[in-house]
């Protein structure tokens, strides 16, 4: 008679009467052949000694200018000036709210600023903060540094 078909077995007859047994393949094969290729995947992802991805993105030393009170669409002209002499121009537009200036390439520890508008100009002592932001991801360069002040025109 024969011997009983095991788990997972199948009896084939062969054409001179004769029977044979296969196997289907494990599943449990399946994943863990996934398991082992996913796991080196999230252990590198976790791993402080992996690469790190980084992303493109460039920058320059920023002192940015905010400008409140000058009507929207007025032009603002704002002269930022270092102990040393140095001066850099920028402009905005007035938005209602506020506009502002980015004069890249100047970092001061101090400056005088002049902000000129159509029906006026103000002067301005500042001490600007700067901070050190990371645009392309933590421990990626290039470091930006940036120092934002905020001015109010009269009116």
């Amino acid at each position: 008679m024969g011997r009983a078909a095991l788990p997972g077995e199948t009896r084939h007859r062969s054409v001179g009467g004769e029977m044979s047994w296969s196997r289907k393949p494990s599943r449990r094969f399946g994943s863990a052949a996934v398991a082992l290729l996913v796991m080196p995947l999230a252990l590198a992802a976790c791993n402080p000694l992996a690469p790190k991805a980084c992303t493109l993105i460039a920058c320059a030393g920023t002192f940015i200018v905010e400008v409140s009170g000058a009507s929207a669409g007025t032009p603002v002209t704002v002269v930022a000036t270092a102990p040393d002499g140095t001066s850099k121009t920028a402009e905005c537009r007035g938005a209602g709210a506020a506009c502002t200036a980015f004069i890249d390439g100047f970092m001061p520890q101090t400056a005088t600023v002049r902000v000129s508008w159509n029906s006026g100009t103000a002067e301005f002592a500042v001490t600007p903060t700067y901070v050190t932001t990371y645009p392309n991801g933590p421990d990626c360069p290039p470091a930006c540094v940036q120092a934002r002040v905020s001015l109010t025109i009269p009116s």
